[in-house]
């Protein structure tokens, strides 16, 4: 009796040992990142339809949907492996209010699934292949990675989100990088309607560690922010120039410039009409300010939509000022309040009566990240 227990303890031992190491062959090469953001949206105009909406339909905040109400916006798991040190796969679900509006239709709540390959040329030449994050633009989809909780017009009108399709980038020296691609669309539609593609560019200049710029966009004749099925309706253009200045571990001042080209029918709205040109400019200053208890970011934003391809009127401009507190808890948890105005030319927003040319808008967000 005395030897059996023995030898069942001694099994037990090393079954258990099996298991710790199995489970460190598997957490080797692997991270887990990813958080979750809730929020209280309140809409003085107390529309009776969604914040942001212009009398036409046409949205311009189509991440804030329901005025007066919490929401569930987004809970996202980032897992990475590396393979080797030239390979890694990555993959992120995203579920949530927010993820309904950026991540891949049809494939369950896909936000990004690549592959990341680097050649042995130079310095190392990396290939992103699959779907991923949009190179364009300031801000990005999730909301917890931003300064704002809500996210500026021309990131929700004026870039895409994503892209499907193969991404190359190099860097020869810490000053410069670039990089180029071929995507399925210039709007980030997983799916093509046509036969034509969109290219990728970026090429960036990092002089000093508080200096960086960088110009990326898109080019192709391949529908993109045109209405499906209008088949290869190109050129589209699509340029975007980012400047971002760190003084010092507290201070941070960026500034974002978009200029989108259209040929062809308007993704929504007024249309410039089948073989007109039509385009958006956008102009977003940051000024971010923080330490370890507490921060502040103020964001201006001008955005022209004189073809009415967002807003459905012509000769539009939208001015929007956002002013956003966080109270940093620790451990990754942080709290924010958030005061926005938007102004427009012409009465597009919604209120209980009507409409009328300007929203201020409240939330509030509690958010964690690991």
């Amino acid at each position: 009796m005395k030897k059996l227990l023995m030898g069942l303890v001694a099994f037990g031992m090393i079954s258990a040992g099996a298991s710790v190491a199995q489970a460190t062959a598997f957490d080797e090469g692997w991270s887990l990142t990813g958080g979750f953001n809730t929020t209280y949206n309140y809409n003085f105009n107390r529309p009776a339809g969604t914040p942001g909406t212009a009398v036409n339909g046409a949205g311009v905040r189509p991440f804030i949907t329901r005025p007066n109400n919490f929401d569930f916006n987004r809970a996202e798991l980032e897992l990475e492996k590396e393979v080797a040190d030239w390979a890694k796969f990555r993959l992120d679900l995203a579920f949530g209010q927010d993820a309904a509006v950026d991540t891949l239709a049809g494939a369950g709540d896909v936000q990004q699934a690549y592959a990341e390959l680097t050649a042995n040329v130079g310095n190392g030449l990396t290939f992103t292949i699959g779907r991923f994050a949009t190179i364009i633009g300031y801000e990005v989809v999730e909301s917890f990675y931003n300064w704002n909780t809500t996210r500026s017009i021309a990131f929700a009108n004026a870039i895409p989100f994503h892209h499907q399709g193969i991404f190359m980038s190099y860097a020869p020296s810490d000053l410069w990088n670039f990089g180029l691609g071929v995507v399925n669309s210039s709007a980030g539609a997983s799916v093509d309607n046509n036969d034509g593609k969109a290219f990728l560019y970026q090429l960036g200049f990092t002089p000093s560690d508080a200096w960086s710029f960088s110009l990326q966009g898109s080019v192709g004749w391949d529908g993109g922010f045109v209405a499906a099925g209008a088949g290869d309706s190109g050129p589209t253009f699509l340029a975007d120039f980012v400047l971002n200045y760190q003084p010092n571990d507290n201070w941070t001042f960026g500034l974002n410039f978009d200029w989108r080209v259209v040929k062809g029918a308007a993704d929504s709205g007024a249309a410039a009409g089948a073989g007109g040109m039509a385009d958006v400019i956008a102009a977003v200053a940051y000024l971010h300010w923080d330490n370890e208890a507490y921060g502040m970011t103020v964001r201006a934003e001008w955005f022209n939509d004189d073809n009415g391809l967002v807003t459905g009127v012509a000769n539009q401009d939208i001015i929007s000022g956002t002013l956003t507190g966080h109270i940093y808890m620790g451990e990754g948890w942080e709290t924010r309040l958030e005061f926005r105005l938007d102004r427009a030319d012409t009465a597009i927003y919604a209120t209980n009566t009507g409409a009328r040319s300007w929203e201020p808008t409240f939330t509030a967000e509690l958010l964690y990240k690991f």
